[in-house]
């Protein structure tokens, strides 16, 4: 009977992931997001014309692994994945992101529910961890980025029964985001006191060499060594100042509806082997990543594991039901709305102004445009050559120009169009009518 009711659930979870990515795929119009994905997409059709796929996925998996630690980074499972994905149509690219999304949230469920909790724990924990993924879900929306494809791995490793596949599965999200490695170190530990010797010592060899390698490449890469801190008091200081960002707004939501719910179930921590591996882990990533940066995308996995660890530790001591129930779940699910609802809409958001943009520029045909205006991960120089790639995926014969204001070539260019992205008024030099435009973005003319 057991046997039975697992399989119904593993069909019930498959499913609903199946259908939830698949409607996610259809249902929106999306297209490449203005973080590398326009350019490894050109990059691969350009080798297809030479190449075969198998002979594209592997020339190009060969050449990331020679080119990325020259830029400063050790992702060998990123290396695979920038090979392969940016071969399949934008809109599946869209679903397996929301598969992974989901997944992630998903495997501590599955490993929460083979423990016995019950039906009230099992949800809020979903709605805890749809508040401590808000952050990852900028995934979504970027599809090269390797904090949801990590987490997502931890997920799978988490649903995994053995400690074999769950080491396999968590040294590929250690080699999607190297800081992920402290997961295997705090396992080594726990495996170790199982008495599970040889797996203990096969994770610790594959965390510290993972996390060593990063740091040696770190040091040398052209992209990362500038950022590089040698003096203690440098190290000191950015951890001072970035962990203080860490226990911003998502992590004081996160916490206060973790105390909400502690307060009216009387529960509280208690520590169990993979909360403890979880703790170590969040403890171990943050550290890393005050070296670096925890704002933005960077902080998805620092919450989620955070999230993650709570929840695993969490024990109630009273059963809630009737008016309580509702009353204990009413801040989690409103938190849970603002937070991840609220970061999901932005996505949304930022994709149409992609695509508004796009069909203004294919409506007035290949001019030369300037980006303007304000909106995060778009009006940047980067977004500026994303959307000028993401015209040429649409248009092979598109010829014309899209720049941001600091990388023209020359500062007596003048565009003949200006993209005025958000509420802000139209500079002088340009026409107040807009030549095309949409609730997020207006295309004015320069004037004569």
């Amino acid at each position: 009977m057991k046997v039975v009711v697992q399989h119904r659930v593993s069909l019930l979870i498959i499913s609903f992931v199946a259908v939830t990515s698949a409607a996610w795929a259809v249902f929106i119009p999306w297209t490449w997001s203005t973080i590398d994905d326009p350019g490894f997409v050109l990059l691969l059709q350009e080798r297809l014309q030479s190449s075969n796929i198998l002979g594209v996925v592997w020339g190009q998996t060969l050449a990331a692994a020679v080119a990325e630690p020259e830029w400063g980074v050790f992702r060998p499972a990123y290396w695979l994945y920038q090979s392969t994905v940016y071969l399949l149509p934008v809109d599946v690219v869209h679903g397996l992101r929301m598969s992974m999304f989901l997944v992630a949230i998903i495997g501590p469920l599955v490993f929460l529910h083979r423990k016995g909790r019950d039906t009230k724990q099992l949800v809020f924990a979903a709605v805890t961890l749809g508040i401590a993924a808000a952050p990852l879900s900028r995934g979504l929306f970027f599809l090269s980025l390797q904090e949801l494809s990590g987490a997502a791995f931890i997920g799978l490793g988490l649903m995994a029964r053995g400690p074999i596949f769950r080491t396999v599965l968590w040294t590929i999200a250690a080699w999607f985001k190297s800081p992920f490695s402290w997961l295997l170190i705090g396992y080594a530990v726990i495996l170790w006191r199982k008495g599970e010797r040889k797996l203990a010592v096969v994770n610790a060899a594959i965390g510290i060499s993972t996390l060593g390698i990063a740091v040696f490449i770190a040091r040398e890469g052209n992209y990362t060594s500038p950022r590089v801190r040698d003096g203690i008091w440098q190290i000191l200081d950015a951890a001072y100042n970035n962990g203080l960002r860490v226990f911003e707004t998502p992590t004081a939501l996160l916490l206060l509806t973790v105390i909400w719910w502690v307060l009216w179930t009387k529960g509280s921590l208690r520590w169990r082997p993979m909360g403890i591996v979880l703790g170590f882990g969040w403890v171990g990533y943050t550290a890393q990543m005050t070296q670096w940066e925890v704002t933005s995308y960077y902080f998805g996995p620092i919450l989620f594991l955070l999230g993650v660890f709570l929840v695993f530790t969490l024990r109630n001591k009273v059963q809630v039901v009737g008016p309580q129930l509702w009353l204990a779940f009413t801040l989690p699910l409103l938190v849970l709305i603002v937070q991840l609802g609220g970061a999901i809409q932005d996505g949304l958001k930022t994709n149409g102004t992609l695509i508004s943009i796009e069909n203004c520029i294919l409506q007035l045909g290949p001019r030369d445009y300037e980006l303007a205006g304000e909106m995060l991960n778009v009006v940047t120089p980067e977004g500026a050559i994303r959307i000028q790639e993401n015209m040429m995926l649409r248009e092979n014969s598109w010829t014309g120009r899209v720049t941001f204001p600091a990388s023209q070539d020359s500062a007596d260019q003048n565009p003949e169009y200006l993209i005025l992205v958000g509420d802000s008024p139209a500079p002088a030099g340009f026409s107040s009518v807009p030549s095309c435009s949409s609730s997020t973005v207006k295309v004015l003319s320069g004037l004569e």
